[in-house]
């Protein structure tokens, strides 16, 4: 009988901590996601690792006057259409997030990969851009970096920013105030795998960036896909008077320009989305090797047919603009109209689409 107790110590020995049920509440923002996870001392985050395939994992770093549930709650769901796991923390210094990192991390606590990206915005974006270097992690991107110092002292150790060889996605406001864009672009240029994205017009804080300055949201996702193929939901390709037009992608598994259609639903123009009466050409599109794109546009009553083939234009010129993210050929582009969407090329014959590429209508 005294085995018995012995036995049990071995065993619980046996089990890793990191397999240990997470204590954690239901979170207000993102449906399926934890908040107030204790991962050291009374430090938490919040977590969102969905159950199916191990996501890769961004670690989100907020600013000097934010926390984990404030200045950075949009990228939520750009992240999770990205595929990504996310981890929202609170922390009071930089060994805060390493620690945070390992939490995270522990093989089997959360349903990820070992892939991890960094994102930190503010002064965030220093502590994401100091940890990369010391390896470990694919990537950072930050959102209104704060580093002058670091500029007007290059060879600061304590900085440790220019030994971040991981790639690096800058996003800033040109109207930013509070940390004019030019230390962090002056970083940026003495990176070696970092890119500079000025957002036009748009001030500090992300958060408070207009609907017309949302592009960076399809811009971060591309980043982060990488050159994952597959079906990619929800791309917003035109914000007109700041509503969202979406489109949903497949781009199949072949190495080479893809030629590309462009669907557009039926519904008497007034009734439909992107998922309605078109979905049965989804499968057959892929496995002859077309990439598809099929669109949202606006209904009537509330917008009228000119609106509507606006809407039609924006989807030609974003998917050629973007050729290159979406492995297609720009000069092999089709139109597949269903129904009432047949008839856009009655309409307009034009289209914009170029000789090389067609029009069908399915009636």
């Amino acid at each position: 009988m005294t085995l018995f107790p012995v036995l049990i110590s071995i065993l619980a020995a046996c089990i890793s901590p990191c397999s240990q049920k997470l204590e954690g509440r239901p979170h207000y923002v993102a449906p399926g996601a934890l908040r107030d996870v204790t991962y050291h001392d009374q430090l938490t985050l919040d977590a969102y690792a969905p159950a199916g395939e191990p996501r890769p994992a961004a670690i989100i770093i907020h600013g000097s006057q934010g926390n984990k549930s404030t200045h950075v709650t949009q990228l939520f769901e750009v992240l999770d259409r990205a595929g990504f796991a996310w981890f929202s923390i609170d922390y009071g210094s930089s060994d805060d997030v390493a620690e945070a990192i390992r939490y995270v991390r522990c093989p089997g606590r959360f349903n990820i990969t070992p892939e991890t990206v960094l994102i930190g915005e503010d002064t965030g974006a220093r502590i994401a851009l100091s940890l990369a270097a010391g390896g470990g992690v694919r990537g950072v991107v930050t959102f209104g970096a704060m580093l002058s110092d670091v500029v007007q002292s290059p060879r600061k150790e304590s900085a440790g920013l220019n030994g971040t060889i991981a790639e690096v996605l800058m996003f800033h406001g040109t109207s930013d105030e509070e940390s004019p864009p030019g230390a962090a672009e002056a970083l940026c240029n003495r990176l070696p795998h970092c890119t500079f994205y000025p957002v036009t017009g748009a001030i500090h804080n992300f958060e408070n960036w207009h609907p017309d300055e949302w592009e960076w949201k399809e811009d971060l996702t591309a980043w982060l896909r990488g050159d994952r193929r597959g079906l990619w939901k929800d791309i917003a390709y035109n914000r007109p008077a700041g509503r969202e037009l979406l489109m949903d992608a497949y781009i199949p598994e072949i190495i080479r320009p893809l030629p590309a259609v462009i669907i557009i639903h039926g519904g008497g123009w007034e009734a439909g989305n992107k998922v309605t009466y078109v979905s049965p050409v989804f499968g057959p599109l892929a496995e002859a090797g077309f990439a598809w794109f099929s669109i949202d546009y606006r209904l009537t009553p509330y917008v009228h047919i000119p609106e509507q083939l606006d809407d039609v234009r924006s989807a030609i010129r974003y998917v050629r603009a973007h050729a290159a993210r979406f492995h297609i050929d720009p000069h092999r582009i089709a139109l597949l109209g269903e129904s009432a969407s047949g008839q856009f090329h009655e309409v307009d014959p034009k289209f914009g689409l170029g000789k090389s590429s067609r029009k069908t209508a399915l009636r």
